[in-house]
């Protein structure tokens, strides 16, 4: 489910754009759901 976690990660970062704390919130988010997913 790659692809999911991924095109998830980007509604999520979309969503909270405008942080600068974006990426650094949404990776570990994706990381862990890939591992849970995998």
């Amino acid at each position: 489910h790659k692809w999911w976690v991924y095109n998830m990660a980007d509604k999520v970062a979309v969503k909270l754009s405008g942080s600068q704390t974006v990426k650094a919130d949404t990776y570990p988010v994706t990381l862990n759901i890939a591992e849970y997913q995998a």
